[in-house]
């Protein structure tokens, strides 16, 4: 769904908002939405573990998204647990150099994944990876998944926004304090849902 197909149910309320802020605002909701419920989870292609390399880019499926967050990894087909990098900082070694058998891994970006310790083997299609995405800030359109779902609860999110904002025509704070009070709590529902369909999913380690 393109973020024009917004405009007649926010400009019907939030009056003299020009077009594009508008589409501007419904991809920032949208990105706020993605990001803080994590629900739009793929699974990406396995990635080839190459010997002496530890770190690997991630590529979402399209151009239109970009990473939000590495849900759940596997290495060889054996769950990886996530290990903060300011755990790694306290291994009493200069961790980026340890080598072994891969027991977990961290991110420094959100683009980008870190095994640790660096693996000694190559492995084909050893790692795999389910991550979260979001709309990038130059998408196009939301998936449809997620906009017929959500439509009128992000709707809320940017009227709420556009209310929000200070010395125009169209400010209003008990509006902006009313539609960002139902976007929250629509937001916060649907992350707790994934939240738990996410740990049904999740391997015990």
């Amino acid at each position: 769904m393109r973020w024009s197909d917004f405009q007649p149910f926010v400009a019907a309320e939030v009056q003299g908002v020009p077009a594009p802020v508008i589409d501007q605002y419904s991809r920032l909701i949208a990105i706020d939405f993605c990001e803080k419920t994590q629900l739009n989870v793929v699974d990406l292609d396995p990635i080839d573990v190459v010997a002496g390399t530890a770190e690997y880019d991630l590529y979402p499926p399209s151009s239109d998204d970009v990473i939000s967050q590495v849900m759940l990894a596997w290495y060889n087909n054996a769950p990886l647990k996530f290990i903060p990098a300011a755990q790694l900082r306290r291994t009493g070694t200069y961790w980026p150099n340890d080598t072994g058998v891969v027991q977990g891994y961290t991110q420094l970006v959100p683009a980008s994944l870190v095994l640790y310790p660096n693996p000694t083997t190559s492995l084909a299609a050893g790692l795999n990876l389910m991550v979260s995405l979001k709309p990038s800030l130059t998408s196009s359109a939301l998936d449809d998944w997620i906009a017929n779902k959500y439509f009128f609860d992000l709707a809320n999110g940017i009227k709420g926004r556009l209310m929000g904002m200070p010395g125009q025509t169209w400010t209003s704070k008990d509006g902006a304090a009313y539609y960002e009070g139902l976007y929250i709590g629509a937001r916060d529902e649907a992350a707790k849902v994934v939240g738990r369909n996410v740990q049904k999913a999740r391997p015990t380690e």
